[in-house]
């Protein structure tokens, strides 16, 4: 890679200066990295679910859409992601390997591309990296179940009403056997079950039902 070109992956790589430092430092630190300048146009798909992990793809400027394919083969956008963010880590930090989601340009967008084998590299050198990223991973695959359980019960939703109820949703996780509310507890909250199942038992603990 030239001197020019080393210049110009460093500075879109400032990108990833507020949310992500540990990694930028990492990346640019890296003698061995592998780092490429990626334009793509918007509607161009970028990722395919389903496809063996090549790359990571950090968001220097623009926006792009994650989405799944419902039932009745309708688009649903799981979550955009923008600017010092990330595309393709999920597949290689949670062990997959394959992407879970297909991802396009919302918008006219530059990336950098980041080899696998370079990625994989740093998150295995570095625990603060991977600490870094962690709460990122968490937040979109709770997104993504959020969006997923919501479009089942009311059919779709636009973004807006998805990030109204995303912003005041609490995520709550049991455990097999712990109680959710108890007979007579007062409640002002509605649940909704994004995974495993649920029973109401009456009087004796004889079961009710089920969801």
């Amino acid at each position: 890679m030239s001197d020019e070109a080393i210049a110009d992956v460093s500075q879109l790589l400032d990108c990833l200066s507020q949310r992500l430092p540990a990694l930028r430092q990492a990346l640019l630190a890296d003698p061995q990295a592998q780092l490429d300048r990626v334009e793509v146009r918007a509607g161009t798909r970028l990722l395919g679910k389903g496809e063996v992990a090549t790359a990571v793809y950090v968001i220097a400027s623009g926006l792009l859409r994650a989405t799944a394919t419902r039932e009745d083969g309708s688009e649903l956008t799981l979550s955009e992601f923008g600017a010092g963010e990330l595309a393709g880590e999920m597949a290689i930090l949670t062990g997959g390997g394959m992407y879970s989601a297909s991802v396009s340009a919302a918008q006219d967008s530059v990336l950098v591309r980041v080899p696998r084998h370079t990625f994989e590299r740093i998150v295995g050198k570095s625990e603060l990296v991977v600490q870094e990223m962690s709460e990122g991973v968490r937040r979109r695959i709770a997104r993504d179940q959020l969006v997923q359980g919501l479009t089942r019960l009311f059919g779709p939703l636009n973004e807006s009403v998805l990030r109204y109820v995303e912003a005041r949703v609490q995520w709550v996780r049991l455990q097999s056997g712990e109680t959710l509310f108890s007979a007579g507890d007062s409640g002002r909250d509605l649940y909704f079950i994004v995974s495993g199942r649920l029973r109401a038992l009456g009087a004796g603990g004889r079961v009710l039902s089920e969801m």
